[in-house]
Formats: C-alpha cells, structure tokens, sequence
C-alpha cells in the first residue's frame, strides 16, 4: 500500500498520467514492460521483429521509446492497431519506471540488464525478466539474474 500511494505521487506529467491510467485498465500482471533504456538503440530490424512477434501473440504491453525515431521501423498501422484492440501503450522519452514496474498489471520486464533497471524491478516487485544484454556490462548481469539467481530468461 505504501509503494502504491508513493507511485501516485510520482505521476507528474500528462504523458505519465496517461500511462498510469493505461496500465489501471489492464488486468492484473497482464502487461509486459519493454524498455530498452536512454542509450540503447535496437537495429530497425529488431523493433520490426518484436513488433511482428507482439502482434502475433496478441499480448499486453508497454514499450518505451526513447526516441520518436524509432517508432519509424515499426510495422505500417502497428501502432494504431495495437492502441485500438488496448493491446498496446507506446512511450516515448524518460518513462516513469517506478509506476510501472510497481503497478499490479505489469507481468513482465524485457530488459538489458542495465542494472539501476535490474535493482528497481527486483525490488520494487520482483517480476520476472527476459533478459536483453546488449553491451558488455550487461552480459555479467545477466548471467547473474539467468544463472545465479533464477529471475530471468535470456532471450
């Protein structure tokens, strides 16, 4: 209850405000969380498989951006179809990491292994993760959440 009351403080921004009330309407660990971090950019034909991928299994999720550019390799209409059907929630910029990976319908984190990331997942609800090394500081982290401490798989 306490973590809950500190995340609605949190909630400053308009866009903030509109992903919170995102999330409230999903179900219960529902949503998978894909943030990438601040630095991280993905080859267009990664966002365009995982877009493809997300589609298909028809899952929840919330996917950060850290830049609008980005969102230029997703598939024609992906957007518009995925907030339409409420499947989706796309975030562009600093997301407020505390609300989400507290909020009760988060399921999920896809992440890099970043690991001021890695502390507040674990600690803020301990979720699992698919685990996205993507430099070399994240490969060590990750072989620790896959193999010592069993809270994530790598993809």
């Amino acid at each position: 209850e306490e973590i809950k009351e500190h995340r609605d403080r949190l909630v400053k921004s308009a866009d903030e405000q509109r992903c919170k009330e995102w999330l409230d309407g999903q179900p219960e660990t529902s949503v998978l969380y894909i943030c990438f971090g601040s630095w991280i950019s993905l080859s267009r034909a990664q966002i365009l498989e995982l877009a493809v991928g997300l589609e298909a299994s028809e899952q929840g999720f919330l996917w950060v951006f850290s830049r609008v550019q980005e969102m230029e390799a997703l598939p024609e209409g992906f957007v518009e179809r995925m907030a339409s059907s409420n499947k989706g929630f796309f975030y562009v910029g600093w997301a407020p990491q505390f609300v989400i990976l507290s909020h009760s319908s988060t399921g999920a984190f896809v992440t890099t292994c970043a690991w001021n990331s890695v502390l507040e997942c674990i600690s803020l609800g301990g979720l699992p993760m698919l685990a996205w090394p993507i430099t070399m500081d994240h490969l060590p982290t990750c072989r620790y959440l896959v193999d010592v401490l069993h809270v994530a798989v790598e993809v």
